[in-house]
C-alpha cells in the first residue's frame, strides 16, 4: 500500500507561515544588501573623485619642495624681479642723463678760440 501524505489544515497554514517567513527574512537580507552595496558604491564613487585633489596637492607641495631646494625663482618673483631690474634701469639712465648735460652745458658756453 501506498502511503501518501495528508496535509492537514494546520500543517497546511505551518507550512505556509514557515515559507512567507523565509520569504520575508530574504528579501529583507537582499534589501539591507542593497543599502550596503549603494553605500560602498557612493563611498567609492567619493574617493575616487578625491584623488585627483590629493594628487594636485601632492604635486604642488612636491613642487614646491623642488623649487625651494633648487631656489628656483616662481613667476611671481620673476615678475617682481624684472620690476626691480626695469627701476634700477631707470634710474641709472636718470643719473647718465643728468652726468651727461653738465658736459653738454660746458661745450655750449666756451667761447671760441678759448679752452
Amino acid at each position: 500500500m501506498e502511503q501518501t501524505a495528508i496535509l492537514t489544515a494546520p500543517t497546511t497554514l505551518a507550512l505556509a507561515d514557515r515559507v512567507r517567513g523565509t520569504w520575508t527574512s530574504t528579501r529583507d537580507q537582499l534589501l539591507a544588501l542593497e543599502r550596503r552595496v549603494g553605500d560602498l558604491e557612493r563611498r567609492t564613487r567619493a574617493e575616487v573623485e578625491a584623488i585627483p585633489a590629493q594628487l594636485k596637492g601632492a604635486w604642488v607641495r612636491a613642487a614646491g619642495s623642488v623649487r625651494r631646494s633648487l631656489d628656483v625663482p616662481g613667476g611671481d618673483e620673476l615678475r617682481e624681479l624684472a620690476a626691480r631690474v626695469d627701476e634700477l634701469a631707470k634710474k641709472v639712465e636718470q643719473l647718465a642723463a643728468q652726468e651727461r648735460a653738465p658736459k653738454a652745458a660746458a661745450k655750449v658756453t666756451r667761447l671760441p678760440g678759448r679752452k
